[in-house]
């Protein structure tokens, strides 16, 4: 299903926003990785596309940069194009998911069940060392970790070789441990991570979400298809919010009612306005 220029804007501007640091060629995968997920595609003009994307980055940012790491992005295979009926569309390749989830292993993490085992990090850096802390937390963070304390991290994803191998690069060997446990005797094990990756404050915005969509859609609301098209953005818009902070956890770790999949077949729904 082609996408609309109005998705592609929200979608760079909450990447953009996220991570500031992300090179051009990062932030163009994951866009595209996205649309990708949610069986869309990017329709043309290339040039009205590109304007777009161009329009949401912020003010200061070399756009040359961008239009540059388009073109590379679809030279090297990363990036293909596909005609269809006469017109172009552009879609992430096979190549550019490998390399975007190499960076990015949160995206391929997120689907796979859960093993059973937690992996959990211990570490002591010294105040002095603060930049390889701040480095480790980064890291730990990408991989789908969560603070328990301080200084203790766990995560149900298999990455304990990926953390292992930081910790070797970086010498951290002496200062940080991972463990690999099959129990974590704290008593109720869903209470704990739902506190650590707090996700009742993140259940409760998707439930807001339906609501107040069941709410624009209502009879009693009485809006023009100028007056939806206008929310469905807002409700998109919000939708891409809450993703950002969501760990996206083996579903045998969520709460009984976590309304993430009741939200994400809202989409279509929502595009639907965006013709």
């Amino acid at each position: 299903m082609p996408i609309g220029i109005e998705i592609v804007y929200i979608l760079c501007y909450i990447f953009w926003s996220m991570e500031k640091l992300l090179r051009p060629k990062d932030r163009i995968l994951l866009v595209l990785n996205f649309l990708t997920d949610l069986r869309y595609e990017i329709f043309p003009p290339l040039s009205d596309t590109l304007k777009a994307i161009n329009n949401a980055f912020p003010p200061d940012y070399k756009r040359p940069s961008f239009y540059s790491a388009f073109y590379r992005s679809l030279n090297t295979g990363e990036i293909k194009k596909i005609v269809k009926e006469g017109k172009i569309y552009y879609q992430l390749t096979g190549l550019g998911k490998k390399k975007l989830t190499r960076k990015f292993p949160l995206l391929k993490l997120q689907k796979k069940k859960w093993d059973g085992w937690w992996r959990v990090v211990i570490f002591d850096i010294p105040e002095k060392e603060s930049g390889l802390r701040k480095a480790l937390v980064i890291k730990l963070k990408s991989l789908g970790f969560g603070m328990w304390q301080k200084s203790v991290y766990i995560s149900p994803f298999k990455v304990a070789v990926d953390i292992r191998q930081f910790l070797v690069i970086h010498r951290l060997r002496d200062q940080a441990c991972v463990l690999v446990a099959k129990d974590i005797y704290a008593g109720d094990v869903k209470k704990l991570v739902a506190k650590i990756w707090s996700l009742e404050v993140i259940n409760k915005q998707y439930e807001n979400l339906i609501e107040n969509w069941e709410w624009v859609k209502s009879p009693a609301k009485g809006l023009s298809a100028s007056g939806l098209k206008k929310e469905a953005r807002k409700c998109y818009s919000k939708y891409l919010e809450i993703i950002s902070q969501d760990p996206f956890l083996p579903k045998d770790l969520l709460p009984a009612n976590w309304w993430a999949e009741e939200v994400k077949a809202l989409v279509q729904e929502w595009a639907e306005y965006f013709d």
